[in-house]
């Protein structure tokens, strides 16, 4: 007598999620393992416009105010937090890489703490994206002032003694410790002392102290050379700066996949993926093809889990403010599924809800026998009532509701799921 769907699209999710002015910790997942796809796709260049949604929110708001006339609030609501979240992803994985490169120098500095969207509004993280570009920037002055003492007694070891190379060195060291932008592209046209520093700006904000260490000898290299060389080293020096910046990039995509993982515990199979990934931001270690894919499958299997962590935090909410309980003794996270229960049906009936690839669906089911027309007619009456409130449900989250006003509930034995509850493959087909 009582079956029903609600046929939940997984865009759909990400809309219900991002139109929230703060939101909770199922939410949150959602949007910030979308903003993690979103950059995934951008650096597999399979979307242009996710690329631009892995910058700062800014760049956004101009966009969205000329969108907001033609699409619905929530929907601005979730483009605002995709583009807030994606800027929130890339500076937590900015503070994983810089706390982990203050660590590995034993250099004590004020890393600024990630953010978790967790009760944060949409205005208060934008201001937090703002404040941490400052707070990362003085961090890394203070991480590369730190370790300048070394340096220069490296250098000095290693380098030929002149003049110029310590004036030199000393520009460049400054240039690495001033505010600058991710990696962008050089053009020399003779090695110049302006040349070199042009180039030595161009290692990315995010490289390590050994590689700082690494480039600033090869730009003192040509400094220190004569003219028959000045060019090689000068193209020596822009070959390690491209190939540390590739491999910080590395580390820094490592950085934007770990503190995504970390949102949402991925299943069995990736429980060991957080640490191989920290292991390429802490050591320098390569991100291999396979480590990408294994954590790219991490990344969906989470998504997975977000969204159905948080259809069954609405779900149940929902049908709590319709006077629904969940049943004492029955293990929600344990089966994935949910049983509730009406005070005034006493123990008679209760309904099962679970999710499947169609959406949430959900049937009352017998938990006493049933015998005659006054008990089948009380029967139906609760069904009727189920299929009325899974409508109003489905209407509260302005999705499909599809329901069998034919079907009969059977008799679940046990509090658990499958107990005596025969489940077809398919109910019911998205629309």
């Amino acid at each position: 007598m009582s079956s029903g769907a609600v046929v939940v699209a997984p865009a759909a999710v990400v809309v219900m999620a991002g139109a929230a002015v703060v939101l909770t910790a199922a939410a949150a997942a959602v949007v910030v393992v979308v903003a993690a796809r979103a950059a995934w796709a951008a650096y597999q260049g399979a979307d242009a416009i996710a690329e631009a949604g892995v910058r700062a929110l800014v760049k956004h708001g101009q966009v969205l105010e000329d969108e907001a006339g033609r699409q619905s609030a929530d929907h601005v609501a979730q483009l605002l937090w995709e583009s807030v979240a994606a800027d929130v992803v890339e500076k937590n994985a900015r503070i994983e890489l810089l706390g982990a490169r203050a660590a590995r120098r034993g250099v004590s500095v004020a890393v600024p703490a990630p953010l978790s969207l967790v009760g944060v509004t949409i205005a208060e993280a934008a201001k937090w994206c703002a404040e941490a570009d400052l707070r990362i920037a003085e961090a890394n002055a203070a991480v590369r002032a730190a370790v300048m003492a070394e340096e220069d007694t490296t250098l000095t070891a290693s380098l030929p003694a002149s003049p110029g190379v310590a004036e030199a060195l000393a520009g460049y060291q400054k240039s690495l410790r001033e505010p600058r932008t991710p990696a962008r592209a050089v053009v020399i046209s003779k090695p110049s002392v302006e040349d070199v520093d042009a180039v030595v700006r161009g290692l990315d904000v995010d490289a390590n102290d050994d590689e700082c260490l690494t480039v600033l000898t090869a730009a003192a290299l040509v400094a220190a050379a004569d003219v028959h060389t000045a060019h090689t080293y000068l193209q020596s020096l822009r070959t390690t700066v491209s190939a540390v910046n590739a491999t910080v990039e590395r580390r820094r995509r490592a950085a934007r996949l770990l503190v995504s993982l970390e949102m949402v515990e991925p299943p069995e199979p990736f429980s060991d993926t957080a640490s191989k990934l920290r292991a390429v931001i802490a050591d320098g270690g390569e991100l291999t093809p396979e480590l990408m894919d294994e954590a790219k499958q991490a990344i969906d299997a989470a998504e997975r889990d977000a969204h159905r962590a948080y259809l069954r935090e609405t779900m149940t909410g929902c049908l709590k403010g319709l006077g629904y309980t969940v049943a004492e003794g029955f293990d929600v996270w344990e089966s994935g599924d949910l049983r509730l229960t009406r005070a005034e049906w006493r123990g008679e009936h209760a309904v099962t809800v679970w999710m499947d690839h169609q959406g949430v669906q959900g049937r009352v089911v017998r938990t006493t026998a049933v015998g005659g027309a006054e008990a089948l007619a009380v029967e139906k009456a609760r069904c009727d009532q189920f299929n009325a409130d899974l409508t109003a449900v489905g209407r509260e989250l302005r999705t499909d509701v599809a329901t069998d006003d034919g079907y009969v509930p059977q008799t679940a034995t046990a509090p658990g799921i499958g107990s005596g509850v025969h489940r077809p493959s398919v109910l019911y087909h998205d629309r």
